[in-house]
């Protein structure tokens, strides 16, 4: 089993396990979610910088970048668990059908892809994985272009 290493980074702390993969962290007395991007180029950094201006209900917050030597700590709302997770426990619990449990997500859904669309930004990556659920049960578009930022390394 790996320990965690605790990292401050700024006015972040960050866990990490042995194989430096991110855990979780903290930030103004809040719990966050954290992604770290190696090496990013100038047209990341410009992109990064784009998502810390996105401010929509439905799309997961970045809240800020953080930078230690050439890693890019991104700094993201955390959320309690995406729409594969959310289905599941809801059918063990709730009565209710699919529809009446989808609709409003799926209006979530395209809320935060609307936002997107009309700040000229491309999701490129939409599935079950990539849509959190918060703890209000709304749903939050997250990992915008991260993929395609880890495929340019």
């Amino acid at each position: 089993m790996n320990s965690l290493v605790k990292k401050k980074i700024g006015d972040v702390i960050i866990f990490e396990d042995n194989d430096l993969n991110i855990i979780n962290g903290t930030f103004r007395g809040m719990d966050i979610d954290a992604k770290r991007i190696e090496n990013p180029n100038t047209e990341t950094i410009q992109f990064l910088d784009q998502l810390t201006k996105c401010h929509h209900p439905n799309v997961q917050r970045i809240f800020k970048y953080e930078v230690d030597r050439d890693r890019y700590y991104l700094v993201k709302e955390l959320c309690t668990s995406n729409l594969v997770d959310y289905i599941n426990n809801t059918k063990k619990n709730v009565k209710r059908t699919k529809k009446t449990r989808m609709i409003p997500i799926l209006k979530d859904i395209t809320n935060g892809l609307k936002y997107l669309h009309d700040n000229g930004i491309l999701h490129k990556n939409i599935n079950p994985k990539n849509i959190l659920v918060d703890l209000n049960k709304s749903a939050k578009l997250c990992n915008i272009g991260i993929n395609e930022i880890n495929k340019k390394k």
